[in-house]
């Protein structure tokens, strides 16, 4: 188990309704004092909601139900955490993953996908990192995808945004990590969750468990200050 840490205030989890953002709040809650779950599902929301309140009653949790395909999405959630007194650790966990082929794929396909697997990521961690700079420390996760560093067909949109987000992870890393934000990069294959169904032709049963990741990833933001994992791919045991 890890050992618990309270030097952690404020958590924001996109993706909180997720397999994997879920878990990750859950995982999280024995180190910090806030939870900020923002999501599009507003009921799968609120359902995450109340299961964490019963469990860690000591923790504030909140929910914000904001859509992160869409420009208007993106715009209100920078201008929520604006609102936020500070926000210590951002987890960019939403994403969509869309099969189509390169012929089949459109502007609008693009569009909504880079929204919310590349633009909300972006435009999230520079508002935070306004605050985190302030007090010279805090931490963005950014969880990409063993397609970050390949491809595959049908994937072309979802893998040049994944694409996307190694960049911004390794700039970020590089023009503010030396001011006490540090940016991790997660890359791990396909996952035992909703958007892993949408896999075709490999055995669901092989993907990495949401639990076990979460505690990974956890163990990667809680680590001490004079070290970091800046990036790190997580592959699957079996391929099948």
């Amino acid at each position: 188990m890890i050992e618990k840490k309270n030097n952690i205030h404020t958590v924001l989890i996109t993706g909180g309704s997720g397999g994997l953002g879920s878990k990750l709040a859950d995982k999280i809650s024995r180190h910090c004092k806030k939870i900020i779950l923002l999501g599009k599902n507003k009921n799968s929301l609120f359902k995450i909601k109340k299961k964490l309140e019963e469990k860690h009653s000591s923790i504030i949790y909140k929910v914000v139900v904001i859509d992160l395909s869409k420009k208007i999405g993106v715009q209100k959630a920078v201008k929520f955490v604006k609102k936020e007194k500070g926000v210590d650790v951002l987890i960019n966990c939403a994403g969509n993953f869309s099969v189509k082929s390169i012929m089949n794929s459109s502007y609008k396909d693009l569009i909504n996908d880079f929204h919310i697997n590349f633009f909300a990521p972006f435009m999230l961690s520079k508002e935070c990192s306004k605050k985190m700079l302030k007090f010279k420390k805090g931490i963005i996760l950014n969880i990409g995808s063993s397609s970050s560093y390949a491809a595959a067909p049908n994937t072309s949109i979802y893998s040049s945004s994944k694409h996307a987000l190694l960049g911004m992870n390794k700039a970020f890393h590089a023009e503010l990590g030396n001011k006490g934000i540090r940016s991790i990069f997660a890359a791990p294959g396909s996952i035992q969750t909703k958007m892993g169904k949408k896999v075709k032709n490999q055995k669901y049963s092989t993907f990495i468990e949401p639990e076990n990741l979460a505690d990974f990833l956890i163990s990667l933001i809680l680590q001490n200050e004079n070290m970091i994992i800046n990036e790190v791919s997580i592959n699957r045991a079996n391929y099948k």
